[in-house]
């Protein structure tokens, strides 16, 4: 998995992404750590994503890379448990940007062998120095070019988090509408999905407006904490596909509690969603649950 890493935030260079390993199902992770005490990803400042591509056995880091003016790019390996400059190698840029202006990338890739777009790694990102529109790239060459790229949305959405139907090769990006952010706590679930691997996209579903979870806000962006305000968070969560069955939790304000996390399901590939049902049962509003 792969993260921010406080370690090398501020070194110079800077090398603010790191991540961990397992291998052993997931019971132990080791965080990756070179002889120099950082991360084996130099030059490089977090919102990171990790992509497996099956058909090279090569796992693939995205963050925001120096090398592509803080765009998308990043390392790739073979034997990711190695944190050695052997093991990790630059392998390029995703996007190339100015100035950081690529936010909340998110990956996915196609692992099976029957889907006609089998090995084919999308990103996706929020570029806000394109109106914050949604944009993806994807590799069809096991990431030695990205070539490719689409823009999803015409209007400020926000990037939550791609991913795909490992039956039938769809790909789906979840989206958010801010409705403007600021003390306007109301919020939409957006759905967009594209069934040819990637080239164009669709809305599928535009959800009823919800309350965001929240206690306050700081600027631009609802908080989870006052007095002071912090923990910035807008309600977005985490999408999934199988077989044309796409799951979504979220956390939304409800009545007088602050946060709650709610499940969406949808059987026929993101066009309708069943009504909301709540995954937590704590109803004590001091204590709101909400996502990462």
């Amino acid at each position: 998995m792969a993260y921010n890493d406080a370690r090398g935030a501020h070194a110079n260079p800077i090398n603010g992404s790191g991540a961990s390993v397992s291998t052993d199902g997931g019971l132990t992770f080791t965080r990756l750590t070179a002889a120099n005490g950082q991360s084996p990803f130099p030059n490089t400042a977090g919102d990171s994503v990790i992509i497996y591509n099956r058909p090279t056995g090569t796992w693939y880091t995205v963050s925001q890379d120096a090398a592509c003016g803080y765009g998308l790019g990043g390392y790739k390996s073979t034997t990711p448990w190695d944190p050695s400059p052997a093991s990790w190698s630059h392998y390029g840029c995703v996007h190339s940007s100015s100035g950081g202006s690529d936010e909340r990338a998110s990956g996915w890739s196609d692992m099976n062998q029957s889907s006609p777009f089998y090995g084919r790694m999308y990103v996706s990102w929020g570029d806000f120095a394109r109106g914050g529109n949604i944009f993806v790239r994807y590799s069809t060459d096991n990431g030695n070019t990205w070539t490719n790229e689409r823009q999803v949305t015409t209007t400020f959405i926000r990037n939550v988090q791609i991913t795909g139907d490992l039956v039938t090769g769809d790909v789906y990006i979840a989206g958010m509408d801010e409705m403007g952010g600021n003390s306007n706590f109301n919020r939409a679930n957006k759905i967009y999905r594209s069934t040819d691997g990637g080239n164009t996209w669709t809305n599928t579903y535009t959800g009823p407006t919800f309350v965001g979870a929240h206690r306050t806000n700081s600027g631009y962006f609802a908080c989870m904490y006052s007095n002071p305000a912090y923990w910035r968070h807008m309600g977005s969560g985490e999408p999934a596909a199988y077989n044309h069955v796409v799951s979504y939790v979220y956390a939304a304000a409800n009545a007088s509690d602050p946060g709650d996390v709610f499940y969406i399901r949808s059987t026929d590939s993101g066009v309708t969603f069943s009504a909301p049902f709540q995954l937590n049962s704590d109803t004590d509003p001091l204590k709101a649950q909400w996502g990462a």
